[in-house]
């Protein structure tokens, strides 16, 4: 059985469908929670990044799921690690809103998944993307708010 977190709605027809059963191994035990962009069964450790509902519509799991904090919720590996926490806060309370906040958020949303992808697996780019970008931006934030 899939985790409480593994609920999927399609993105056209709005069906609400558990995450079901892996591509690979037809394994039904995926890791607890979304790690960014994908589900990893247990049995076989393949990664499940996209589901077609029944109605033949292919959903991107991220389109559900994720509250398009990529990076840093692929940096930290939890949506609710308080930096991520942070981050969002500052997304919604100081850059949303405003023309170039909206700007910004839209352009970051577009191009950031695929960062997000690359970066999860890695463990050096996340380090260096932690301690060099992100650390310093939260610092900066907690500082201002």
């Amino acid at each position: 059985m899939a985790t409480a977190d593994s609920r999927l709605k399609c993105v056209k027809c709005g069906e609400i469908r558990e995450l079901g059963s892996c591509n690979n191994c037809g394994g039904t035990y995926f890791t607890n929670g979304l790690f960014g962009n994908w589900y990893e069964c247990t049995r076989c450790k393949s990664l499940s990044s996209e589901w077609i509902c029944s109605c033949g519509t292919r959903n991107q799991i991220r389109s559900t799921f994720v509250d398009k904090c990529f990076i840093a919720t692929a940096v930290y590996g939890d949506g609710m690690s308080p930096d991520v926490i942070t981050l969002r806060r500052f997304r919604d309370t100081k850059l949303r809103g405003n023309f170039f906040g909206n700007k910004f958020i839209t352009i970051y949303e577009k191009t950031s998944p695929p960062l997000a992808d690359w970066i999860i697996t890695r463990p050096l780019p996340k380090t260096l993307v932690k301690k060099f970008l992100l650390s310093p931006i939260v610092w900066v934030i907690s500082r201002l708010t």
